[in-house]
């Protein structure tokens, strides 16, 4: 058994998908929701603060505990193609 074969790395400008998600910053993820008509939001939910998207009076999308993770759950849609008709 030899050495383990040695690592590639890929500059940082390379997406290993066909969707190029991972070169959103968390800005343009809000700002590219932003021209669908989503807001992000902070909002209560029974006995906690969440962030959640709306769009005028529609609140049905998904809540997180963190803007965090709510952002990144938008990028993973926005990477899907367009998600909003």
């Amino acid at each position: 058994m030899g050495p383990p074969p040695p690592r590639v790395m890929l500059p940082l400008d390379v997406c290993h998908t066909p969707r190029h998600s991972c070169l959103m910053t968390d800005d343009e993820v809000i700002d590219l929701a932003a021209l669908d008509g989503l807001e992000l939001e902070e909002r209560a939910c029974q006995d906690a603060w969440v962030w959640g998207r709306c769009r005028v009076d529609d609140r049905r999308w998904p809540c997180f505990y963190e803007l965090r993770q709510a952002v990144d759950w938008m990028r993973d849609r926005l990477s899907r193609g367009r998600v909003f008709g």
